[in-house]
């Protein structure tokens, strides 16, 4: 499993604008809101990347081995819930707390019966140890539905990195 460099930290900051609906979207945007019944999830996940909290982003994911999450570049895959688990411990050590911001240009999900896909393209900003940084990042991820609740099955983010 490899560590990935989180100067794009992946959807975390992505899902921070999603899930409380602070995504602006001007007239010449294509973003399209998400829907409705996709906000409990994205909201659980926003309010757990910016406390850190580590167990509740992972309850965000579908327990059970082919539960996954990619990154950009090769090793950059984590299988069920306890890869996920070692991936965002090392993604919370990449920023700092409460300092991520969005701006999603382009977003859309889509409901049929218990399977749900987001998708959304974001420009990021935070800080590492105080120095501010800006980046761009692609997402998409499928939900499942269980229990009642909405659950990650994938999640890809993907973003372009170069020096520091």
């Amino acid at each position: 499993m490899k560590r990935s460099s989180t100067k794009h930290l992946l959807a975390g900051g992505l899902l921070v604008g999603l899930s409380l609906g602070t995504v602006p979207v001007s007239a010449k945007d294509d973003a399209s809101p998400i829907d409705p019944q996709l906000q409990a999830l994205l909201t659980k996940y926003h309010q757990a990347l910016k406390s850190q909290d580590l167990a509740a982003v992972v309850s965000t994911y579908a327990p059970g081995s082919s539960t996954v999450l990619l990154g950009t570049g090769p090793g950059e895959r984590w299988l069920g819930q306890q890869e996920i688990k070692d991936a965002y411990e090392h993604f919370f050590a990449d920023y700092d707390r409460g300092t991520m911001t969005i701006y999603c240009g382009s977003q859309a999900s889509g409901i049929k019966g218990n399977l749900a896909w987001l998708l959304a393209v974001c420009d990021f900003t935070d800080s590492l140890k105080g120095k501010k940084r800006e980046y761009g990042v692609n997402f998409t991820a499928v939900a499942e539905k269980q229990d009642g609740a909405w659950r990650f099955r994938t999640f890809h983010f993907s973003n372009l990195t170069g020096g520091e």
